[in-house]
């Protein structure tokens, strides 16, 4: 079921975890072959995706979202300029990859590729304002910008926020049974 915009803007404006869903199962295909034709991952897209709705949420609480077809169209925009944007990112801090770079050590290469996943795993599942405002800090926005795009009246609050949900991760992290088994 298609909705109609309205409905959508609405949907996020109130957190309406139904029509979120909806607008996941909808919009998500596209935008996971987006990322992949581009030669990114599933997990790419769900990132890219993710950081569309975010912008997506900022821009309807801050009341500066005009569609100017559909909705649909709108998303998939802004998912090409993130996933952009993020792939320049990666292609500026990495040279091309040859045979002759990789590791010696693969155990190492697996090892790290297993750290990062173990992080993501449970970055993924910090509450959305924890994830928000970690992000715009891993992202080195300024600490004014942040307050700001949080919501949060002073500095202090929000660098004391950061530090409780910084807390919160390495914690889960450090409880995972996976994460004795990295460390050593």
């Amino acid at each position: 079921m298609v909705l109609n915009n309205e409905r959508y803007i609405e949907a996020l404006k109130v957190g309406d975890r139904t029509i979120l869903q909806q607008i996941y199962a909808e919009f998500s295909p596209a935008i996971i072959r987006l990322v992949m034709d581009s030669g990114g991952t599933r997990d790419d897209a769900r990132d890219v995706f993710q950081s569309a709705l975010v912008i997506l949420f900022e821009r309807v609480r801050d009341g500066a979202l005009q569609i100017p077809s559909s909705f649909g169209d709108l998303l998939l925009s802004i998912c090409r300029r993130v996933w952009r944007t993020r792939f320049k990112a990666d292609t500026k801090s990495k040279a091309p990859v040859s045979p002759d770079d990789l590791s010696d050590d693969i155990e190492e290469d697996i090892n790290s590729e297993e750290k990062n996943l173990l992080f993501r795993k449970h970055f993924k599942l910090l509450g959305a304002k924890c994830q928000m405002l970690l992000a715009f800090f891993f992202a080195g926005h300024t600490i004014d910008i942040i307050c700001e795009q949080m919501g949060h009246q002073d500095i202090d609050h929000t660098l004391k926020r950061k530090d409780q949900c910084k807390e919160k991760l390495v914690l889960h992290i450090k409880n995972d049974p996976q994460f004795t088994v990295l460390a050593s």
